[in-house]
């Protein structure tokens, strides 16, 4: 078992790596796509949600998703929307709710997203043979379940 001071420096770690690998993705994006952290993600989450699992998305629940305030999420919509990514339509079952799609272009984009992610993970992985590669996915799901089991503990 590693003394606490090692224990300081992996999360330490694994947060600086985190923030590292968030900026360069960032750049990236930017310099490809002309999207910040938030359209990406906002793309993401559309593709997912109305393509994959086949439901519609209202703007509440890209807000919950993406732990922003209204106002914000507004001028997310509003950009990606100038950029015809998205489009906004008056939901079928509450006319006070706008419902959330991609686009043509917003799904070649997202094609774009997906290969720049794959990219990413390939070079993430060089010099990790598959079963090193998928053991390193096991220990970062442990240390994911461990963090959502102290973020409960602290909440209660």
């Amino acid at each position: 078992m590693p003394d606490q001071n090692e224990r300081i420096r992996l999360g330490m770690r694994v947060n600086r790596l985190s923030n590292h690998l968030r900026t360069v993705m960032d750049q990236q994006f930017m310099r490809n796509d002309g999207l910040t952290a938030q359209q990406t993600r906002t793309i993401l989450f559309l593709y997912r949600t109305t393509c994959e699992e086949n439901r519609a998305v209202s703007q509440r629940d890209l807000e919950r998703f993406l732990g922003l305030k209204s106002p914000t999420v507004t001028g997310v919509l509003k950009r990606l929307e100038e950029g015809g990514m998205i489009k906004r339509t008056v939901s079928k079952t509450d006319g006070r709710v706008k419902t959330l799609w991609l686009t043509p272009r917003g799904m070649s984009v997202h094609a774009n997203l997906k290969n720049e992610f794959d990219f990413f993970e390939q070079v993430l992985l060089e010099g990790f043979c598959p079963q090193e590669a998928q053991q390193l996915i096991d220990y970062l799901d442990r240390l994911e379940e461990n963090v959502r089991q102290l973020s409960s503990r602290q909440s209660h």
